[in-house]
């Protein structure tokens, strides 16, 4: 989860530090206790979570974070993820347009940000900086890449039925 926002608390669940999954339990518990030993996967990770914090706290009245990583499993692969939680100051941005300030993480286009991206434009020619999508109903996913889809803290959707509604968007995950 890249940010999230209920009331004044802030969380994000940064992930950055990734080995594959391959069905095997066994395997894959070990490919878990490698990747929390790697120091390059935790030097990664660590750079990720110290640039959210250093970039969300100037709207919190305090930020922390977990002491060590967890590995967090998903269908194909496992990554590092570290919980950031904090309470948000009263005049704070509104959540996206944090999640666009948050985008793309080091973990996605590396750090520092601005030099990253232009060695990966002129290298691979994808924009990342606005690639994340919204936790919407299931069913729905959206990518706001090159043209924002999104304002005002809410997407307009047709339901199963052709009705429109807005959904609230409280949450937002970057996608690698």
């Amino acid at each position: 989860m890249l940010i999230e926002v209920q009331g004044q608390t802030i969380r994000s669940h940064p992930l950055a530090g990734t080995t594959p999954r391959t069905g095997d339990p066994v395997a894959d518990n070990e490919l878990a206790r490698q990747l929390v030993a790697s120091m390059k996967d935790q030097v990664e990770h660590r750079v990720v979570i110290d640039v959210i914090h250093d970039m969300l706290l100037p709207f919190c009245s305090y930020l922390d974070w977990e002491p060590e990583p967890s590995v967090i499993q998903v269908a194909n692969v496992q990554h590092l993820g570290t919980l950031i939680e904090g309470h948000l100051s009263q005049n704070h941005p509104p959540i996206l347009e944090l999640a666009r300030m948050l985008c793309p993480t080091p973990a996605l286009g590396g750090h520092p940000r601005a030099q990253a991206l232009e060695i990966i434009e002129q290298i691979e020619g994808f924009d990342r900086k606005n690639y994340f999508y919204a936790d919407l109903p299931k069913g729905y996913q959206i990518t706001q890449d090159k043209t924002p889809i999104c304002t005002g803290g809410f997407i307009t959707i047709k339901d199963e039925d052709g009705v429109e509604r807005n959904i609230n968007i409280t949450r937002a995950h970057l996608e690698e």
